[in-house]
């Protein structure tokens, strides 16, 4: 039976859903911005949304893993499509997060590689 853990998450991947320690490897697919209200002012404050060819929801984009792109790619989003990206799971004092590698293995071989 197929894990249907990450099948009700909502309009965006949440790291809570995942093990901490888990690695996730994308292929972006696209960048946009989405409307959120922010948690402490409940003003209304926009997101970069990372879509992936591999998986639907798009996640939202720190400012880390946004700098972490940048230095990567470029600061052209349009330079990041198609890029293979790896993600792992990690916690903070404030919760669970999608921390960006600095590189993505090159084929489902060593994605599936421990780190």
């Amino acid at each position: 039976m197929a894990d249907m853990s990450t099948e009700f998450e909502g309009d965006y991947l949440s790291a809570k859903n995942y093990e901490e320690g888990e690695r996730l490897v994308y292929t972006l697919k696209g960048i946009s911005k989405a409307e959120f209200d922010d948690r402490d002012t409940g003003n209304k404050i926009n997101k970069v949304v990372l879509h992936f060819n591999e998986k639907r929801p798009g996640m939202t984009c720190s400012k880390s893993n946004g700098q972490t792109l940048i230095q990567l790619y470029g600061k052209e989003s349009d330079a990041w499509i198609g890029k293979r990206v790896a993600f792992l799971v990690t916690s903070s004092p404030v919760g669970m997060y999608f921390k960006l590698l600095d590189k993505a293995p090159k084929d489902a071989a060593t994605a599936a590689a421990p780190l």
